[in-house]
């Protein structure tokens, strides 16, 4: 099985060790939660990237970096992340610690429909979130707050709650 680290090369330090060009994947390693982001491919210009964000540098012909950031933010890796954490007041995940990570690689065409799989499923939850939300703000109609917007007999007008 190929490692998905091995796929991920570490830049050795000089002066491109902290630039983003596009593409690479940044880890928020101190923090709660330590999460995964893209880099845009629409930069325009090299980007300077320090602590506590980590760059990883995904081999486009093994790894997906929409798919590298998606399975790092699964709930499985953040539990395993979080039990090696370290720090109480605040918490960083090691380097070596996120090398140890196993992440499943499929090949690219999978990885590339799941990758595009994702942001469907968030949109999805946040539409389904929205609708309960109007549903429950439907259910409140004026009928059922009988005096609500009536003249009171000095002919002021009462109103209902939440409204002005």
């Amino acid at each position: 099985m190929l490692s998905t680290w091995s796929c991920v090369p570490w830049v050795p330090r000089g002066p491109d060790h902290y630039l983003v060009h596009g593409g690479e994947v940044l880890f928020k390693s101190r923090g709660h939660p330590s999460t995964a982001a893209v880099v845009s491919t629409l930069l325009g210009e090299p980007a300077v990237v320090i602590l506590p964000l980590l760059i990883l540098r995904p081999h486009g012909s093994l790894v997906c970096a929409d798919y590298l950031a998606w399975a790092v933010n699964q709930p499985d890796a953040q539990r395993r992340l979080n039990r090696e954490a370290q720090g109480t007041s605040l918490r960083m995940v090691p380097k070596a610690v996120l090398e140890r990570l196993d992440v499943p690689l499929p090949d690219l065409d999978t990885q590339r429909r799941i990758a595009a799989v994702h942001p469907l499923t968030q949109q999805e939850g946040h539409l389904l979130r929205q609708l309960a939300q109007h549903q429950h703000h439907a259910n409140d109609r004026p009928e059922d707050h009988p005096a609500a917007d009536q003249p009171d007999r000095l002919g002021r007008l009462r109103h209902r709650p939440g409204r002005r």
